[in-house]
């Protein structure tokens, strides 16, 4: 059996810098105008309209309409898209499996008359 590789403490010190220094090669546009963000506000306190913005974020590959900057820029979070039509229906469909049928006519059978003026009379149901 060969003998266990051993790393020393400085290499995992080092090993755990470099992996907490790590980026994602690419960031979404989201991300990039977020990172931007100051600049771009300065900007607008310039006076630089929205459109020359455009241009420029454009000019260095990020492509967006003058809402979604808008959007990004005051801060809103991203609305959550609800499921989609199958996926709901497939969620529905399993908490039916899940859960037993209720017979609902039964309940009301059970319970007497279903006006509530009336009442019960033991004396008449006996004969």
């Amino acid at each position: 059996m060969p003998a266990p590789t051993l790393i020393s403490r400085d290499s995992l010190s080092a090993l755990r810098a470099a992996l907490d220094a790590a980026r994602p090669p690419q960031i979404s546009k989201r991300e990039a105008v977020r990172a931007v963000e100051g600049s771009l506000r300065a900007a607008r306190d310039r006076g630089c309209p929205d459109t020359q913005l455009l241009e420029i974020l454009a000019a260095h590959g990020i492509t967006i309409t003058a809402s979604t900057l808008r959007s990004y820029l005051s801060g809103a979070t991203p609305k959550v898209r609800p499921p989609r039509k199958g996926a709901a229906l497939a969620a529905k469909q399993s908490l039916d499996d899940a859960a037993p049928a209720i017979d609902h006519a039964a309940d009301r059978r059970s319970t007497g008359p279903a006006n509530g003026d009336e009442r019960w009379d033991s004396a008449t149901d006996a004969v």
